[in-house]
């Protein structure tokens, strides 16, 4: 969209009538941080399989994997103590946490039943953890990227229906510049 300086992307409905604009004003909101970055640059708005599917991730472990929701990024990058602090800070059921092969992490995670922990790096899930997290209803994806770049692009998972604007101007095509002009600038 920047090479080209396109702003926005018509979406179609199915009998090919404009249902709405994908901007990149609202594309923003989802990909940019803001100044409150502690909460607000941690949204994924998602459901597990499009989480997944955005990762090219596996999922081992799943409740209502088709349940789009509000969720928290959390990374488990800290010491347990840390970590454990900053769990305290957001509904549990709401948390996703990125992680590596970091059992101690895993384990906390799934004790204080977080809705998703996604391993990274291409990592296997211990059976132990798959079973603990089936056992507290906790949802596990495998991601084959790092954990930087599995945060980056969890974002992403957001589907079009919440960037799109749906009031926008529409004109015919035989009206007149003339006339579309003062109306488009208002």
């Amino acid at each position: 969209m920047d090479e080209r300086s396109i702003r926005a992307v018509p979406v179609l409905n199915e009998d090919r009538t404009c249902r709405g604009l994908v901007s990149l004003f609202k594309m923003g909101k989802f990909f940019f941080p803001t100044p409150n970055r502690l909460i607000d640059s941690r949204p994924i708005c998602a459901s597990v399989r499009n989480l997944a599917r955005t990762l090219n991730g596996q999922i081992v472990q799943a409740r209502e994997p088709d349940r789009e929701e509000e969720l928290v990024l959390m990374i488990g990058a800290m010491s347990v103590e840390s970590f454990e602090q900053r769990l305290a800070k957001f509904p549990p059921e709401k948390i996703v946490v990125v992680a590596g092969d970091r059992a101690d992490i895993q384990s906390v995670a799934i004790r204080e039943r977080v809705r998703v922990i996604v391993i990274t790096g291409g990592l296997l899930a211990a059976d132990s953890v798959i079973a603990e997290a089936r056992q507290n209803g906790v949802s596990v994806i495998l991601s084959p990227h790092d954990s930087a770049t599995t945060a980056m692009l969890s974002r992403a998972s957001i589907t079009v229906p919440h960037v799109i604007h749906e009031e926008f101007l529409v004109f015919r095509e035989d009206e007149s510049l003339e006339h579309a002009r003062p109306i488009a600038i208002e």
